[in-house]
């Protein structure tokens, strides 16, 4: 006759069980239980701190807010400088960020920036611009996606200073002085 031991598989008898001799995964459960309990009061006041903290440092990278000027700050005969200025940091560049330091499809090249300023030759050659801009940037993009081989191509630069040169015309037709 052997020793016959037959096992009480009932919920209550296996958390009997379990109390008497936890395992490992068992301390392991309720110490993460008994964390989340005690820092549950705490977690709205940690969420709330935390999304306001990440709304200030993403605060100066809303594109929407970054990309409409202000209307006091920046007149029409200001644009034409900013394109050249921008064509000549993109000549200039020996990295990708000079390269793409500015978007010519937001700030000045925004639609509703360009619809504020007075209509006529100026405001078209302006928008002709943006566009020329934005294609040779994209264009030509491929040559300067690596900092370590950055090379802006004469052809790009031959193209970027024609689109400075008609700004810079646009701007004397304009009437307004560099």
């Amino acid at each position: 006759m052997g020793l016959q031991y037959e096992e009480d598989r009932s919920l209550s008898a296996r958390l009997k069980r379990e109390i008497r001799n936890p395992s490992m995964r068992s301390i392991a459960i309720v110490i993460v239980l008994v964390v989340i309990i005690a820092s549950a009061p705490f977690a709205p006041t940690w969420f709330s701190q935390t999304k306001s903290g990440i709304g200030e440092v993403t605060e100066g990278h809303d594109l929407d807010r970054a990309s409409k000027l202000p209307e006091n700050d920046l007149k029409d005969a200001e644009v034409a400088p900013w394109f050249v200025e921008q064509t000549q940091i993109m000549i200039d560049s020996t990295g990708p960020l000079g390269w793409k330091a500015a978007n010519f499809r937001v700030g000045p090249c925004l639609a509703e920036n360009l619809a504020d300023m007075a209509p006529g030759p100026y405001t078209d050659s302006m928008k002709q611009a943006c566009v020329s801009m934005a294609e040779i940037q994209g264009r030509f993009g491929r040559d300067c996606i690596l900092a370590s081989n950055c090379n802006v191509g004469e052809p790009a630069k031959v193209e970027l200073r024609a689109v400075a040169e008609t700004v810079i015309a646009a701007h004397a037709a304009a009437g307004y002085t560099q």
